[in-house]
This record gives structure tokens, sequence and C-alpha cells, in this order.
């Protein structure tokens, strides 16, 4: 028994181009998601207490995709000159953006690849 098998790779070709880009944007999505998620959970679980409110309010996370590159970058940062101290001194007693990124890190890209 002989089975023949024609196809046209164009097609074959079109539909990857199209799996990519839809896996493309559901990654984008995901990391913006996930860059909300770590700023809110950063925002609510410092353990400082408020002066200003400054440090708490200028964390922000956010996601950026590098065009050409293939690279989706996900930022958790401070925005106060003091942020640094925060981070490294006093043994990291008031340290929350490293925290946070290592408690939540595998969580993103463990579910980053369930999009894939």
């Amino acid at each position: 028994m002989e089975i023949n098998l024609e196809f046209e790779v164009e097609h074959i070709i079109d539909g990857l181009d199209k799996l990519l880009d839809t896996t493309e944007k559901r990654l984008r999505v995901y990391a913006d998601l996930a860059a909300q998620k770590l700023e809110a959970k950063a925002k609510n679980s410092a353990s400082w207490t408020d002066r200003t409110g400054d440090a708490r309010r200028t964390i922000k996370g956010f996601a950026k995709h590098a065009k050409g590159a293939n690279k989706i970058r996900i930022t958790l940062q401070d925005g106060v000159y003091y942020g640094k101290y925060l981070e490294y001194c006093n043994g990291g007693k008031y340290a929350i953006i490293e925290p946070t990124i290592d408690s939540e890190a595998s969580n993103i890209i463990e579910n980053m690849r369930g999009l894939l």
C-alpha cells in the first residue's frame, strides 16, 4: 500500500507565521499583566512605614518588547533616590524589589511556557 501526501510549503509557512504572531501577542499581553502584578505585590508588601509615600508610590512595573530582538523584558523598579538604601542597607530589612522578583520569577516563567 502506498500513500502520497502532497502539500504546499507556502501554506505551512503562512500558518507558522500566524502562530508566531499570535504567540508573540499573547506573550506581550501576559508580560504587561505580570509587570502590573509585580508592581502591586511590591507596593502592598513593602514593610516600611511611609513618611511621604513617595517610595511606595513610585514603584513601577512595566514590560518592554525589543522589536527584532525577540525579547520581552519585565522590569520592576523604584523611583526614589533612596531606593537603593531601602534595598541594600539595614541587612535588607526594607528590601522589596528583589524579594518580589525572586518570589514571582518562576511563576511568571512557568505561566509564559503555558502560552507557547
